[in-house]
């Protein structure tokens, strides 16, 4: 895991429903994560948000494409989600455009095993949307109005009560809780070692 030392977390039990069990299992990956990204600690100029739009780029490109992918569109409808009205790509890339600088390369992760580990992926991702706009606020403070579309999530819908509808319409079904941590464990981790990359820690 890069260095990031990863605590024991039993995968199977846990009380309460699956949204429950996933905040109670993930808590210390959140705090990683946090940790990681350091917002106040790392975006002093325009260049250091950049890097850090860029990051996030790469993450969302290629994990939303994954999630997007044909395999899982029956999976999606199953649990009542529109994958598309989830993915903030293109936010991210429309502010980087913004600053002037063209996306890079998505980051490439192997395919997700089953559906489980890619809702686990959705819960991450959606998840990190919540707080954006406290965030966006945080850095035009730091350094001046920038372009914050994928941090405030600008005409996107509050995406995360669906999330969690998803979540226990799959446990209901008999849907695997164990793939959906797992799922929610490794994006946390990836999100951990991309954001800590040394050349944005201070």
């Amino acid at each position: 895991m890069g260095g990031i030392a990863v605590p024991v977390v039993a995968a199977r039990g846990g009380t309460g429903g699956l949204p429950e069990r996933l905040r109670a299992q993930t808590a210390w990956w959140h705090e990683k994560v946090e940790a990681a990204a350091d917002i106040p600690g790392r975006v002093h100029t325009r260049a250091d948000y950049v890097d850090l739009l860029g990051r996030l780029a790469a993450l969302h490109i290629g994990l939303e494409a994954q999630l997007s992918a044909k395999v899982w569109d029956r999976a999606w409808v199953g649990v009542g989600v529109d994958i598309a009205a989830h993915c903030r790509a293109g936010l991210v890339i429309a502010d980087l455009e913004s600053l002037g600088v063209p996306p890079g390369a998505a980051m490439v992760q192997p395919p997700f095993p089953g559906f489980g580990e890619a809702l686990g992926c959705l819960y991450v991702l959606e998840g990190s949307a919540l707080g954006g706009r406290i965030v966006a606020r945080m850095v035009c403070a730091a350094i001046g109005e920038v372009p914050t579309a994928f941090l405030t999530g600008r005409g996107r819908g509050q995406q995360w009560p669906a999330v969690r509808r998803a979540l226990r319409c799959f446990q209901t079904k008999g849907g695997d809780g164990d793939a959906v941590v797992a799922g929610a464990v490794s994006t946390f981790a990836v999100f951990a070692r991309h954001l800590a990359a040394p050349g944005l820690q201070r």
